[in-house]
């Protein structure tokens, strides 16, 4: 039997490198899997490093940043160390740069992308691996929303002529902060019907009443934060949302995924942080036209929120979201995308 050992620290890597090993755990293989969903693990590296002696693939995802991939970069180590052929899984755009595991590009057997668009970029830094599109686990959910826009809205209280917008946060108070504050401030002159709705990050530390505060401001915008005590999950909300605007958020591909029209508002400070993380200035899928980009002034937020509301004004956009996130027939194609590359390693 092939022993799989499957690591990974922040949510989204995570979960899709857990769905990948939830497959493989079908076709019979023994996984061992580290995975912590955000949390800090609670295995030690010690007992991580030694699962690793006996394993046939090493499976790694890519979390936010050097502190929090401590366990996966011990994983990529041991697995150079020991020869057993490493697998990566690249959650979201450029994560597959991040300095901290520059080391081990080379020994890479297989990256797993998001789109056929990343693996040109990925290709030259992983010179030998096989780079796969293989989507992704989360964001194949999108396509197969739990409820009905209808029902959404009317659980959240909003009438025909509201235009909802979505305000998903991040891990990093300072970033929450600015997004907030530029969201609420392009939305002042709207119109009391744009009406934008925060949610919080799983992984932010912070009380979620110091957001809920904003609800009882006297601002010209009717906000709403959406906490974890509300009883609607993120993509629930998503599902009756009119447009996006975000931070650097994976929200962003699951709005493409049901067809709804995105902004990254990224002014400098939170370009600095991503650019930590992903290893470039560079904002790919802002460059591909799956987000529209905004890099600072609250007027040019103003405007590109109407013009992507306005009558055509996100059928560009949604083109590159067809092309780049088709729908799958069916739950589930993205996990045997990554197990088959997995088999077809184990029995060559």
């Amino acid at each position: 039997m092939s022993k799989i050992v499957a690591v990974a620290r922040d949510m989204a890597p995570s979960e899709g490198v857990g769905a990948c090993a939830d497959e493989l755990e079908k076709r019979g293989c023994e996984v061992k899997k580290f995975l912590s969903f955000g949390k800090p693990f609670s295995g030690s590296v010690e007992e991580l490093t030694q699962d690793l002696q006996a394993a046939d693939v090493v499976l790694c995802g890519f979390s936010s940043s050097e502190a929090l991939a401590q366990e996966e970069i011990a994983a990529a180590k041991a697995a150079m160390a020991r020869g057993v052929p490493l697998f990566f899984y690249a959650d979201t755009f450029g994560v597959y740069r991040a300095p901290w595991m520059s080391f081990a590009r080379s020994w890479a057997r297989v990256v797993f992308v998001q789109t056929e668009p990343e693996c040109s970029g990925a290709q030259p830094i992983f010179p030998n691996a096989r780079v796969v599109a293989s989507g992704s686990p989360i964001y194949e959910k999108a396509f197969f929303p739990p409820k009905s826009r209808s029902e959404i809205r009317a659980g959240l209280g909003l009438e025909e002529e509201d235009r909802m917008i979505f305000v998903p946060c991040g891990k990093a108070l300072v970033d929450n902060g600015v997004l907030i504050a530029a969201v609420l401030q392009a939305l002042s002159g709207l119109g009391i019907e744009y009406r934008p709705f925060i949610t919080l990050h799983p992984g932010d530390t912070n009380e979620a009443a110091q957001y809920k505060a904003l609800e009882s401001y006297p601002l010209r915008v009717r906000a709403r934060v959406l906490g974890r005590d509300d009883g609607i999950s993120s993509q629930e909300a998503l599902c009756g949302t009119d447009l996006v605007i975000t931070g650097g958020s994976a929200a962003a591909i699951e709005a493409a995924c049901m067809r709804i029209p995105v902004i990254d508002f990224m002014p400098e400070v939170i370009m600095a942080r991503m650019a930590t993380v992903r290893g470039a200035w560079r904002w790919e899928r802002s460059d591909l036209g799956i987000t529209r980009l905004v890099r600072w002034c609250s007027e040019e937020l103003r405007g590109t929120v109407c013009d992507l509301l306005s009558l055509g004004g996100y059928s560009a956009m949604r083109a590159v979201h067809e092309r780049c996130y088709p729908k799958p027939e069916r739950q589930g194609v993205a996990a045997e995308t990554m197990a088959d590359a997995v088999m077809l390693l184990l029995y060559l």
